[in-house]
């Protein structure tokens, strides 16, 4: 009797298992959102009634949604409701305020035939299993892992975490590599088989997180300029967390890397001639000006302002003459010009999830009542992936790989680069270089002989917690 009960608790909770509803799409969505905590339910759906839903309302007020009554409207909040496809029950997300759909997620569970228990009585027949023949099935030397990358790359293990990087062409064929990490910028020699350290800068403050590297050579001199960009997360019990920007341009010398400025306290990019500076306010992402920066003697000194209604690091000239793409506020990346209405590209780049700067609100919003533990003190933005102009073109980062489900999720898919270009009158879009089996944290390109070299860092988790590795593609 005993047996029998544990054998029906196992059979109970695998199935139990299979049938747990997926809301992974939806909960992507809502880790992202940072407005009003009210979720409206639309049309006919009955998200309290329907016994599939009842994991996604648990999921909803873990979240610390509220959830208003069917027939009440969210003014800046969100809106589900549930819509058939082609035979398909799906539902849909979507923002309140103009109706734009989030995300998009099945309903229907898969069908499922159950598996009929067999006890030790029943007669089955017997069975001669014929030998297979050797090659029916795919094998592999279990002493050796499943590569990250194609056999034709360079696969480097790297120690520590880092976030970002940059490259410069070296003098002796290979190249110098910089890596940005959470406790300074650290420099290395690579030939293009082995790395060899040169030399490490600490951050100069007490910081919390790296958040970007740039480089470029405003001189002119040959020796580039390195731009490091850290954040010291402020965090309050009743003002929530507030993220505060440092940034130092730095140069090597001489197996050193020297810093040419003070804490510039701003977001610092490189438009091809000149750095540029965006700063912080105090309850904003960023202030609506850039400045521009010129090297002296002394240091760093800012020659001059022009207006940015964008973000610094979400924005990038290119790929045509005259044209801009900028990610806007949904995720999408989308081309303007001047005297036309922008334009958003028709290509899924995937869910990509950077360092995120947390700003403190001025005023505390609440999610659905007025005590404390109701209150929003602060709102996360992530850090836009690198948008990188080279010979024409820009280029920028698909995730295709994803973490899965959390305990009984797998890690899938690739990650690869793409290639945007200008063609007439059309933006075309390809992929020239292979696809990799792990996370792509940043980028860069190097010309070679047979076309760009990419150098990537490379991670097998998304949060660039796990093991790190740097990669070296030649061009498709």
């Amino acid at each position: 009797m005993r047996k029998i009960l544990m054998f029906l608790f196992f059979f109970v909770l695998v199935a139990s298992l299979a049938l747990a509803a997926d809301w992974s799409r939806l909960e992507r969505r809502l880790n992202l959102w940072d407005g009003e905590m009210d979720l409206a339910i639309a049309g006919e759906l009955d998200l309290f009634g329907d016994a599939r839903l009842s994991s996604l309302v648990d999921l909803l007020l873990e979240r610390g949604f509220a959830l208003l009554p069917p027939g009440q409207t969210s003014e800046g909040g969100l809106v589900l409701e549930q819509q058939t496809l082609a035979g398909e029950e799906l539902l849909l997300l979507r923002r309140a305020r103009d109706g734009a759909l989030l995300a998009r997620q099945p309903l229907s569970p898969p069908t499922l035939t159950a598996a009929t228990p067999v006890t030790t009585a029943s007669v089955l027949p017997t069975v001669v299993a014929e030998p297979a023949a050797a090659s029916a099935l795919p094998t592999r030397n279990l002493l050796q892992p499943t590569p990250l990358i194609d056999p034709t790359s360079v696969l480097l293990p790297l120690a520590g975490q880092p976030r970002g990087l940059a490259v410069w062409p070296a003098a002796e064929g290979g190249f110098a590599l910089f890596l940005l990490e959470d406790a300074g910028l650290r420099q290395w020699y690579c030939d293009g088989r082995q790395l060899s350290e040169v030399a490490f800068y600490p951050a100069p403050l007490k910081v919390s997180r790296a958040l970007s590297l740039a480089i470029g050579d405003s001189d002119g001199d040959g020796v580039p300029e390195l731009a490091a960009v850290w954040l010291e997360d402020v965090r309050g019990v009743y003002q929530g967390t507030n993220s505060q920007v440092h940034a130092w341009l730095l140069q090597p010398r001489k197996g050193e890397l020297v810093a040419l400025s003070d804490d510039l306290a701003g977001y610092l990019a490189f438009d091809g001639t000149s750095w540029l500076r965006q700063q912080r306010s105090d309850y904003q992402l960023f202030e609506p000006v850039v400045e521009v920066l010129e090297r002296t003697a002394d240091g760093v000194r800012s020659v001059g302002q022009r207006p940015l209604t964008d973000w610094l690091y979400a924005r990038c000239d290119g790929p045509a003459q005259g044209q801009q793409v900028v990610w806007n506020a949904t995720g999408r990346l989308e081309v303007r010009q001047q005297g036309s209405a922008p334009r958003p590209l028709l290509l899924d780049f995937g869910l990509h999830q950077g360092a995120a700067v947390f700003v403190a609100l001025e005023t505390p919003e609440y999610r659905s009542g007025f005590s404390r533990d109701d209150q929003v003190l602060d709102r996360r933005y992530l850090l836009p992936r690198r948008l990188l102009p080279m010979d024409g073109a820009l280029y920028s980062l698909i995730r295709g790989r994803s973490s899965g489900l959390p305990l009984i999720g797998s890690t899938a898919g690739q990650d690869r680069l793409v290639r945007i270009r200008s063609m007439g009158e059309q933006l075309q879009a390809d992929e020239p270089f292979a696809p990799v089996d792990a996370f792509i944290l940043d980028f860069a390109l190097l010309p070679a002989a047979s076309g760009l070299q990419a150098v990537l860092l490379l991670n097998e988790k998304e949060g660039g917690r796990g093991s790190a590795y740097l990669a070296l593609q030649r061009q498709r």
